[in-house]
């Protein structure tokens, strides 16, 4: 770590963090890239509660998660001993009810070269037409934007 900024620098766990920074501390965004899989649906849920009683009213959560419903992408979820929740595109709306959040978006991540996004787009376009329960998001990861509501 750069020593002009280490005095700046606490690391801690998130409940450590939650327990020990000020309440009137706010926040409009929190990123939690790879985290929320690493904790129970229970677990999920208590921490996205908390997170949303530090965002400012309109505050964001961005998560980046597995896609447990994209089959050729279950080795980010189960490739990983330490994952303790799968998530869908559904299952992170039902989890953001749950801990008073709205979602207002979920979004593909998108691996590899631009050609070959563009070939997994074509053939996961042509699958979804042949299945009768397509995907929402054909990727292995997936963001999703969750919202304090007003």
């Amino acid at each position: 770590m750069p020593g002009e900024v280490g005095d700046r620098f606490n690391a801690t766990d998130v409940w450590g963090f939650l327990e020990n920074e000020p309440s009137e501390r706010r926040f409009d965004r929190i990123l939690m890239f790879d985290v929320l899989e690493h904790f129970d649906a229970a677990e999920g849920v208590k921490l996205l509660s908390k997170l949303k009683d530090r965002l400012n009213t309109g505050g964001r959560v961005i998560t980046k998660t597995p896609n447990a419903a994209f089959p050729w992408g279950l080795q980010f979820q189960y490739g990983d001993l330490t994952h303790r929740t799968p998530y869908t595109p559904e299952s992170m709306r039902q989890v953001s009810v749950a801990s008073g959040l709205t979602v207002r978006a979920c979004y593909p991540h998108y691996l590899g070269s631009p050609s070959r996004c563009v070939r997994d787009k074509a053939f996961h376009r042509i699958l979804g037409f042949f299945l009768a329960t397509p995907l929402e998001i054909w990727t292995a990861n997936f963001f999703s934007i969750l919202e304090r509501p007003e």
